[in-house]
């Protein structure tokens, strides 16, 4: 997520009144016009240069209809597009969804483990991260086989990482340079 994204959430969530239940009503119906970017051939047609800005901007109204978007976010976007900025929707998506969760008390997290834990250790883990982060954390678990052992938490830029992996390669380091 870029600064250019982080400038226009930021600008919309204002025109919201910085109201986080307002935006997160909005956030539903701009979330349909985000799967338009996770299609090939809508992405493609949206992020062209060439393509005509009325046959996105139809594209995106045909999505903004499904949604039953207001007209506040039918002009955002218009701006957006007004501004060849179409292609950083995704991104404004995910940082308005953070400028939500920030003013609900909630932040979203990744959790990597070697092997699929069980809910209990995930919930724990949150847990612990909630009382550090003094907010609610949502915890997205996968699997990276290359761990080895152990876990990595993703919590914005900050990385607890706590692996198997890290341990010996920062081992092999010190082997290397005869500190073991």
């Amino acid at each position: 997520m870029g600064r250019v994204a982080t400038r226009y959430a930021r600008a919309y969530y204002g025109q919201m009144g910085n109201d986080p239940k307002v935006a997160r009503a909005e956030l539903e119906a701009l979330s349909v016009v985000g799967q338009l970017f996770e299609h090939p051939a809508a992405a493609k047609l949206l992020k062209s240069p060439v393509m005509p800005s009325a046959l996105k901007q139809e594209l995106l109204n045909y999505a903004l209809d499904l949604g039953k978007a207001t007209s506040t976010l039918r002009t955002f976007l218009t701006t957006l597009i007004a501004g060849g900025r179409i292609a950083e929707i995704p991104s404004v998506i995910v940082a308005l969804e953070a400028l939500v969760d920030d003013a609900e008390g909630r932040v979203k997290a990744d959790l990597s483990t070697a092997v699929p834990v069980e809910a209990q250790t995930t919930e724990a883990i949150a847990g612990a991260l909630s009382g550090l982060l003094k907010k609610k954390v949502e915890l997205t678990p996968r699997v990276d086989p290359d761990l080895l052992g152990g876990f990595v938490v993703r919590v914005g830029n900050n990385l607890v990482d706590l692996s198997l992996k890290t341990r010996l390669d920062a081992l092999s380091v010190s082997a290397v340079h005869g500190n073991v």
